[in-house]
């Protein structure tokens, strides 16, 4: 399923990923993700503003495409569907082969 919100296309996306604050690391479920940012579903509710490096794999013709990405907490809310908090996380590094393969996600060929 793809929405557009804003200017913003945004595709579901639903896999693990790893999360490193500082020197936590933990997993968390991946929800949607937009060439801008990335929704996820975590535990705990993490502070507005918060830093955080996020690795994943992104499914793409060929095969899968490992994504490091620096990011930002913008919004973080309570949801009963997800088991926690919904947690919005912008993009703040973001490396070209990473922006490329999210781009090749969202826009797959053929």
């Amino acid at each position: 399923m793809m929405e557009e919100r804003g200017q913003s296309l945004r595709k579901g996306f639903r896999t693990l990923a790893t999360v490193r604050v500082a020197q936590h690391v933990f997993q968390v479920r991946t929800l949607e993700i937009n060439p801008s940012g990335i929704a996820l579903a975590v535990a705990a509710n993490p502070p507005v503003g918060m830093l955080l490096e996020l690795d994943l794999s992104i499914p793409v013709r060929g095969g899968p495409a490992r994504v490091h990405a620096k990011g930002q907490v913008t919004h973080s809310v309570l949801s009963s569907a997800e088991g926690g908090f919904r947690v919005g996380v912008k993009f703040v590094a973001l490396d070209e082969a990473a922006r490329n393969a999210i781009d090749t996600y969202l826009h797959p060929a053929g």
